[in-house]
């Protein structure tokens, strides 16, 4: 599974931890991953990933946003990733939760287990 590939490359890369959804009892800095588009193949399969990056201030996100994208561009480096590319990041403050976010956006192209 590319969720998993994804949430198990990045939780030793990064300083705070990585979840797939929001967390019950949510520390001050954290990232939630999520796949939010997926389009199968035979061989070689494309998916949509978002990053949220939460912390104590918005300069607390974007310097995570910054270590979230160098981690998932690290994933180029595992063989069954055909291709990641970085689309876009910016701030998208969290309405719900009432928190700093940075929000990083990703297209992974791979090879299907």
């Amino acid at each position: 599974m590319i969720e998993t590939t994804v949430l198990d490359h990045l939780q030793p890369a990064l300083s705070v931890p990585v979840y797939m959804e929001y967390p019950d009892r949510a520390p001050e800095s954290f990232v939630v991953v999520r796949k939010v588009d997926d389009s199968p193949d035979e061989h070689i399969n494309y998916a949509a990933f978002v990053l949220w990056c939460y912390g104590g201030s918005e300069l607390g996100c974007a310097q995570l946003c910054q270590q979230a994208i160098d981690a998932v561009d690290s994933l180029n480096a595992l063989p069954q990733i055909v291709r990641c590319e970085h689309d876009s990041d910016y701030t998208d403050p969290d309405e719900r939760h009432k928190r700093n976010r940075y929000k990083a956006e990703f297209d992974i192209t791979y090879y299907r287990d």
